[in-house]
């Protein structure tokens, strides 16, 4: 897979051989070579959550204002959540 954060450009080398002629009478190598330069665009993955299913059960007494439920979140490209 293409990984911006480990390479933003990729370079393809592509390497034709054709041992018979296309056209007679035009002078031409049996091989030729090209290269491709790809570009990787940085794309911000979504953060990770510790849990999945976010699932609360919240009774009717309880205090306004409390915690309900603490989740982690990571980036995982290891940028900082603010």
């Amino acid at each position: 897979p293409l990984d911006f954060e480990s390479h933003s450009t990729y370079n393809l080398t592509i390497d034709a051989r054709n041992p018979e002629p296309l056209m007679t009478g035009l002078d031409y190598g049996s091989e030729s070579t090209a290269t491709l330069s790809v570009s990787v665009t940085d794309v911000d993955e979504a953060p990770e959550f510790s849990l999945n299913i976010l699932d609360v059960v919240v009774p009717e007494n309880f205090t306004k204002g409390s915690v309900l439920l603490a989740v982690e979140a990571k980036d995982p490209e290891k940028k900082e959540i603010g």
